[in-house]
């Protein structure tokens, strides 16, 4: 409603409840001890329950999928021929990868110690699972399910506006219809499986 009265509004206060959900995920981290990481133990225990269901922790990826949207709206509507230059577009897509692929291999390390047990806590003594500070826990919470969702935008409006080259090609590829098909049916169910187990 907001976007539709203004669209600068809307816009700044959809990502701004993005930037919200991922400090205060940032905060609840520090403050509970919680961690994404599989191997940590009641660490990752606590984060199931307080965060994983939780939309007001889990919102921050759709708030920028909302905020792509609204900008795709504004350039259809008001600039609809508007096309970055090919360069621009080709350094956009190239960091929006890049962030993409740093975000799947910086929490390589949290998965180098041992599994910690359920009920167990890595300490000084009996390291186990990520070990990872509180810190820096907080910010792998926080902030990766946010710049992941900042890393897409630019794929997804440059591949609408058929600038997204290589990535676009290998992302529209009829190849992938099947496994996309599947994979919508399996989020679809899994959270019942998931809770029903």
């Amino acid at each position: 409603l907001l976007y539709l009265h203004n669209n600068f509004l809307g816009l700044g206060c959809t990502f701004g409840v993005g930037l919200i959900s991922s400090i205060a995920a940032f905060v609840g981290t520090y403050a509970n001890d919680w961690s994404a990481h599989s191997f940590d133990g009641i660490w990752v225990s606590s984060y199931t329950e307080e965060v994983y269901t939780k939309p007001q922790y889990r919102i921050s990826s759709y708030t920028v999928g909302m905020t792509a949207a609204m900008l795709w709206h504004m350039k259809q509507k008001h600039h609809s021929d508007f096309k970055l230059s090919d360069g621009a577009a080709r350094i956009l897509i190239a960091a929006a990868v890049a962030g993409l692929v740093y975000l799947i291999f910086c929490a390589y390390s949290a998965y180098l110690l041992q599994p910690c047990s359920y009920f167990q806590e890595s300490t000084n003594e009996n390291p186990c699972g990520s070990n990872w500070s509180v810190f820096a826990r907080a910010w792998y919470v926080g902030f990766t399910r946010f710049a992941w969702a900042i890393c897409l935008a630019p794929i997804v409006l440059l591949s609408g506006n058929n600038q997204g080259e290589m990535v676009q090609g290998v992302l529209a590829h009829p190849l992938w219809n099947p496994f996309a098909k599947l994979t919508f049916a399996v989020y679809l169910l899994h959270i019942t499986i998931l809770n029903v187990w």
